[in-house]
C-alpha cells in the first residue's frame, strides 16, 4: 500500500460534529504495519442533492458515508460513481433502500471509531488489490486485442491464400469419346497441401496429376502449387521449330519432377506423394506411375473394386529415383479413382469391421460401381464425408479425381 491515503467523511451538515469526531478518531487510530503512515481526512457536508455530483472522487481512496437524512437515491448515485472508480465505501447508519454493492460495507450507526477505522483499513487493502488486478486486466486486454488483431490478419491472409489456390485449380474437361471426368478437392483448413490437374494433352489424351505435399498449412500448400507448376508433360527433341514434340511418359514426368524437387532440398526435408497418368480415351488404355501416394483404384460393375499394384518413393527422396509405369486396358464402364490419403482418416471404421472386410473408405468407393455419372459419384462421396463424425474438423485434406470410361454405346453417342 502507498504511504498516503485520502479519506473523506460525508454526512449532513447537522451531523458535522459526529463527522469531525470520527475524523479525529480515525486520525488517532492505530492502523498497524499494514496501514498508511500519512492519512488525509476531511469532512464533506451533504447540503443538498447536488453535492453528490460536486464531490470530486478522482483522488479519493475511501469514503465514509453517514446515511442519516440523506435520500437513498442520492446514495445510490454516489455508490455508482465510487464503484466505477473501485473506491471503497463504508456505509454507516440508517440506509434502508440503498443496498450495498461491490466495494461497500454497512455498519451500524453506533459503530465505534476503532471499528470504522479497522473496516476502512480492510477496504483500503482490498482496494489496492483491486487496482492491481484492474491494471493487470487492462494489460491483458491490450495483449488480447493485439492477439485478436493478429489472428484476424492471419485469417484474412489464409482466406486470400485459399482464394488464390482455388483459382489455380483446373477446369474439368468435357467428356472425350465417352470418358467423363470429375474432381473433389476438400481442404482440411483454409489452404490445402493437395493439388490436382486434369490436362487435355490433345484431342484424345488426358493427363491426370495428383500430388500431396508432406505437412499442413501454408508451407505445404506452397509446395503443392509449385509441384503443379513444375510438372512437365511434353518434350521436344531436336533444335528449333523443326524438333519433334511428344508427350512424356508418366514415369519420366515424375522422374523430372523429382529431380527438380531433390535439387531444391534445404535443411528441412520437402517431400510429396504424387501420381501421374496418361489416358488415351479412344484406345481406352492408361499409363500410370506413382510416387508414394495411395495406388489408383478401378471400380467396375463386373469385378468390383481393384487396387492397382503400384508403389514408389516419395518425390524429393533421391535425385536419381526411377518410377515404374503400369499399362492398364480399360473395360467398358470402368471407373478409375485417383485419391489422396486423407480419405483413410475421413471415414471411421465401424465396430463390426473385421480383417476380411475392406476399410471403410474403400467400401464407400466400391459403391460407386452403381453410379452412372461422374458428377453424381463426386456428390455421393461428398455427402458421405459430410455425414461422418468429425467432418467439420477433418484431420487431412481429401482430393479425388474420378474418371468414368463409359460403355461403347456412350462412346458412339459422344
Amino acid at each position: 500500500m502507498s504511504d498516503s491515503r485520502t479519506i473523506i467523511v460525508v454526512a449532513r451538515e447537522e451531523r458535522r460534529g459526529r463527522g469531525a469526531i470520527l475524523v479525529d478518531g480515525i486520525a488517532a487510530a492505530t492502523w498497524g504495519d499494514g496501514g498508511p503512515s500519512c492519512r488525509t481526512l476531511r469532512f464533506e457536508p451533504w447540503m443538498n442533492a447536488d453535492v453528490n455530483g460536486a464531490l470530486d472522487l478522482d483522488n479519493v481512496d475511501a469514503i465514509i458515508l453517514f446515511g442519516h437524512g440523506i435520500d437513498d437515491s442520492d446514495v445510490a448515485a454516489l455508490l455508482e460513481r465510487a464503484s466505477m472508480r473501485s473506491t471503497p465505501v463504508i456505509l454507516i447508519g440508517d440506509l434502508t433502500a440503498a443496498a450495498p454493492r461491490s466495494g461497500c460495507m454497512r455498519l451500524p450507526a453506533d459503530a465505534s471509531d476503532a471499528c470504522i477505522a479497522a473496516a476502512t483499513l480492510g477496504y483500503l487493502v482490498r482496494s489496492e488489490e483491486l487496482r492491481r488486478v484492474e491494471r493487470e486486466l487492462r494489460l491483458i486486454e491490450r495483449v488480447a486485442d493485439g492477439v485478436q488483431s493478429e489472428i484476424t490478419r492471419v485469417d484474412e491472409e489464409l482466406q486470400m491464400a485459399s482464394l488464390v489456390q482455388q483459382e489455380f485449380l483446373p477446369r474439368v474437361p468435357t467428356p472425350i469419346s465417352g470418358v467423363e471426368f470429375a474432381a473433389l478437392w476438400r481442404p482440411a483448413g483454409g489452404v490445402s497441401g493437395d493439388i490436382y490437374d486434369i490436362i487435355r494433352l490433345d484431342d484424345r489424351r488426358v493427363g491426370i496429376f495428383l500430388a500431396d505435399a508432406v505437412g499442413h498449412g501454408v508451407p505445404a500448400a506452397r509446395r503443392a502449387m509449385h509441384l503443379g507448376r513444375t510438372l512437365a508433360t511434353t518434350y521436344r527433341s531436336g533444335a528449333g521449330h523443326g524438333g519433334v514434340a511428344g508427350f512424356l511418359p508418366p514415369g519420366e514426368a515424375l522422374a523430372r519432377l523429382n529431380s527438380v524437387m531433390a535439387a531444391r532440398q534445404g535443411r528441412m526435408g520437402r517431400y510429396a506423394a504424387a501420381m501421374y497418368a496418361v489416358i488415351d480415351c479412344y484406345e481406352r488404355v492408361m499409363r500410370v506411375s506413382s510416387a508414394g501416394g495411395p495406388p489408383p483404384l478401378i471400380v467396375s460393375p463386373s469385378e468390383g473394386l481393384r487396387v492397382l499394384p503400384m508403389s514408389g518413393a516419395l518425390l524429393g527422396m533421391h535425385a536419381d529415383q526411377e518410377f515404374e509405369e503400369l499399362l492398364i486396358e480399360l473395360s467398358p464402364d470402368d471407373r478409375i479413382l485417383f485419391h489422396s490419403d486423407g480419405f483413410e482418416q475421413a471415414y471411421r471404421d465401424s465396430d463390426e469391421s473385421t480383417v476380411e472386410l475392406l476399410p471403410r473408405y474403400l467400401e464407400e468407393f466400391a459403391k460407386l460401381r452403381d453410379v452412372t455419372h461422374a458428377d453424381a459419384a463426386i456428390r455421393s462421396i461428398t455427402d458421405t464425408l459430410d455425414d461422418e463424425s468429425g467432418s467439420l474438423h477433418p484431420n487431412d485434406d481429401c482430393t479425388m479425381i474420378y474418371v468414368h470410361a463409359k460403355s461403347i454405346s456412350h462412346r458412339i453417342a459422344a
